[in-house]
């Protein structure tokens, strides 16, 4: 069972039995003491769940449970999240999705003066996911934002992502800059896949791994090579 889809069945049972939150973390609790320093399966665990609340069996057998456990796909049931954070980044990357390069003064510093670093990195994660943006509005977006001068390595990584995609010359010394200093696959490796998709890139972005190949961990270099087709 995947990550995601454990984390939805936990908390499945809690809004099955409507169980008060302290009540469910006492589960937990005891759950956890139980199973202390132990590897167990999920049967194990929905052995205790009904051996905890023995009075709720008949309402725990409401529970789909084959389909969490066996079922390919999305969980059977998604909980409801808190998304508040999300919306203004979501908010954010379809007004620029969808705005002219004739329409960029309703945009201001303060768009992003507003959001914390996780909020912004996940607007420009979005951002990274359309289709690319115009050549004018990635530059105005730094005008704006002063993205150029941000040393968050996450938020540099997906706005040289947007710079490339927008084919800003001007921005490959910075984003060979940052594959440089990095020597984490997460980064590197999408970048470069990103310079080599741009035919202009490609011979300097080829000519860069060569010349800093040998100060990579081999496992890094090898993927390089392959992502640059030259193994």
């Amino acid at each position: 069972m995947s990550d995601t889809k454990w984390a939805c069945l936990i908390t499945q049972p809690k809004m099955v039995l409507a169980a008060p939150r302290k009540v469910f973390e006492k589960f937990l609790r005891a759950y956890i003491e139980r199973f202390k320093q132990q590897s167990i399966d999920s049967d194990q665990w929905k052995e205790f769940l009904y051996s905890y609340f023995q009075d709720k069996r008949e309402v725990l057998d409401g529970v789909e449970w084959d389909k969490w456990f066996y079922s390919e796909g999305m969980p059977p049931v998604i909980p409801k999240y808190d998304d508040s954070l999300a919306v203004p980044c979501k908010q954010l990357c379809q007004r620029w999705s969808t705005s002219g390069d004739n329409d960029l003064d309703q945009f201001a510093p303060s768009d992003l003066t507003s959001l914390t670093s996780v909020q912004v990195v996940e607007f420009l994660a979005l951002l990274v996911e359309q289709p690319p943006l115009s050549l004018i509005k990635v530059q105005k977006m730094n005008e704006l934002y002063k993205l150029n001068d941000v040393k968050n390595s996450e938020v540099r990584f997906r706005w040289l992502r947007l710079c490339i995609k927008a084919q800003w010359k001007e921005a490959i010394p910075r984003v060979l800059d940052f594959v440089n200093e990095q020597g984490r696959m997460k980064f590197v490796r999408p970048l470069y896949r990103d310079l080599y998709g741009w035919e202009d890139a490609r011979p300097t972005a080829i000519e860069n791994f060569k010349k800093h190949r040998d100060e990579m961990h081999n496992t890094t270099a090898t993927m390089l090579a392959k992502d640059l087709k030259l193994i």
